[in-house]
């Protein structure tokens, strides 16, 4: 059995979750509600052999609870693998970029 999909992201409070069983209960949820929009900013991408290393900035555009326009951001890291001549996406790492900022300027 080929290892699935691994994951460190806020919703997991610091945990490193594997397979796509966390995710589902999001994913039942029914997604978004309301007007959206998602801009991938910055992305690049880096080949090392039969890997590949996304990263790029991921900002959300939503009414928030009180009918007004949020923008929520989000640094991400993906990490492809080329398997038996196919990419597989096998891991991603998500932080709040304004948690982030606030760290950054903290210290």
């Amino acid at each position: 059995m080929r290892p699935g999909l691994t994951a460190f992201e806020p919703e997991a409070q610091g945990q490193l979750v594997e397979g796509l069983e966390f995710h589902q209960f999001y994913f039942r949820l029914g997604g978004t509600r309301g007007p959206n929009h998602t801009t991938m900013c910055a992305p690049r991408v880096r080949l090392l052999g039969d890997v590949a290393l996304v990263t790029y900035v991921r900002l959300n555009q939503r009414l928030g609870p009180d009918g007004q326009p949020a923008v929520t951001a989000f640094e991400e890291t993906r990490i492809w693998q080329k398997q038996a001549g196919q990419w597989r996406h096998v891991h991603f790492h998500r932080s709040s970029a304004q948690l982030s900022r606030a760290r950054s300027a903290a210290e």
